[in-house]
């Protein structure tokens, strides 16, 4: 019987900047995205248009846009003013290091009972603060992952083996079992079999 390898992964937040600002253009064409983003919309609305997304985001909303992201936005009323947070988003799994996303395509959490206006708020006042700043992003990563995980959880489950995906990416040379990736993606490995 072969033994599998104990799965570990770790998360770091790196080259953070924190803007509060009213946009110029009305229309933007944004291609391959540098950096991972959340946005808070204060005021005003806008649609977001790409290849596999098109919605509208507006006061009080909160939009994901995960690095590499090509899209492009309209600005549709007079006034807007938002908080924007960029970053990278580096995972370690297994002793692998790589670039992490939520979620391939842009979305958008509608109004969160102003839980996402608070942390945005701490954003804003603590932009001087690394830690401060570092945990208002983990919390902003957490809500977001777990919608995220809650909106696919409708679908079929190829969402689950992503990790897997990626981790055969980057390490198809070495040997790879099966328990470590199910593992890897909380799931059993008959579970895996049927979904990969």
């Amino acid at each position: 019987m072969e033994k599998s390898m104990p799965y570990t992964t770790d998360y770091v937040i790196k080259n953070i900047a924190i803007m509060k600002y009213s946009p110029q253009d009305r229309k933007k064409r944004i291609t391959q995205r540098a950096l991972s983003s959340f946005m808070y919309v204060a005021q005003g609305k806008y649609h977001y248009k790409s290849d596999t997304v098109d919605f509208y985001v507006e006061s009080g909303d909160t939009l994901y846009i995960p690095r590499g992201a090509s899209y492009e936005y309209t600005i549709l009323s007079d006034v807007t003013e938002c908080i924007q947070t960029e970053f990278n988003l580096e995972q370690t799994i297994c002793g692998e290091k790589s670039m992490s996303v939520i979620a391939k395509d842009p979305f958008v959490l509608k109004k969160q009972d102003g839980r996402l206006d608070l942390v945005f708020g701490e954003l804003n006042r603590c932009q001087n603060d690394e830690f401060s700043t570092l945990a208002s992003l983990y919390k902003l990563l957490a809500v977001f992952e777990n919608s995220c995980r809650r909106n696919k959880a409708t679908g079929d489950g190829r969402y689950k083996i992503e990790p897997a995906i990626e981790f055969i990416k980057q390490n198809f040379k070495n040997k790879i079992y099966t328990a470590d990736i199910a593992e890897m993606c909380g799931i059993s490995e008959s579970h895996m079999r049927r979904l990969f």
